[in-house]
C-alpha cells in the first residue's frame, strides 16, 4: 500500500512538472536576442529593443544623435487611429539601417501613439536570425519595415525611404495628412 502511494505521488509530481514545463513553453515568448561575431564583426540578431542596439554600438548612438524628424511628422503620426503593427528587420552592421531606422524610431517614440506597435528584429548578412523570421518573411534588403493592419500585410518599405524618412513613407501609405 505504501509503495502504491509512493508511485502515485511520484507520478503526480512528474505530471505537475511536465504540465508546468509545457505551460511555460507554450505561453512564454522566446528571448531571441543574441550578440554574435562573424569574421570579427559584432552584430545583434533576433528580437531587439532600440535601447539594446544603442547600448552595444557607438555608431548607432552617433546616428541616433544626428537623426532628425521633418516638421509635422510627429503630429501626423499622432493622428493614426487604426492599429498598425510594424516589423522592422535591420542589420546592426548595415549603414542603410543605421541611417534609416533611428529617424523612424525617434518619430514613433515622440508620437507616443498607442495604435502604432513597432518590433525590431536584427538579422545577419544572410538576412537570418535565431527564429529564422528573416527568411520566413523573405527579407532581401535591410532595413525592411513590414506594415500590417488588421493582421494583413499592407506594405513594405525597403532599404531606402521614398521621402526623407521611413516615417513619412508610412504616413503616405496610411494616407495620413
Amino acid at each position: 500500500m505504501a509503495r502504491n502511494m509512493s508511485i502515485l505521488l511520484w507520478k503526480g509530481i512528474l505530471f505537475l512538472l511536465m504540465l508546468g514545463f509545457l505551460t511555460a513553453c507554450a505561453s512564454g515568448k522566446k528571448a531571441t536576442k543574441k550578440l554574435i561575431e562573424v569574421e570579427g564583426e559584432k552584430m545583434l540578431v533576433g528580437e531587439l529593443t532600440y535601447s539594446e542596439i544603442l547600448e552595444e554600438f557607438q555608431e548607432w548612438r552617433d546616428a541616433d544623435a544626428l537623426a532628425t524628424i521633418p516638421s509635422g511628422v510627429v503630429e501626423r503620426l499622432k493622428k493614426i487611429t487604426t492599429p498598425v503593427e510594424i516589423q522592422c528587420f535591420l542589420g546592426t552592421w548595415c549603414s542603410d539601417s543605421k541611417q534609416g531606422v533611428p529617424p523612424m524610431v525617434k518619430a514613433l517614440q515622440q508620437a507616443q501613439n498607442k495604435n502604432i506597435h513597432l518590433t525590431l528584429y536584427g538579422v545577419d548578412r544572410q538576412k537570418d536570425d535565431p527564429l529564422h523570421l528573416g527568411p520566413q518573411h523573405q527579407i532581401e534588403r535591410v532595413p525592411t519595415f513590414i506594415i500590417y493592419q488588421n493582421g494583413e500585410e499592407i506594405a513594405r518599405l525597403e532599404e531606402y525611404p521614398m521621402n526623407a524618412t521611413f516615417a513619412e513613407d508610412l504616413l503616405d501609405i496610411l494616407n495620413i495628412k
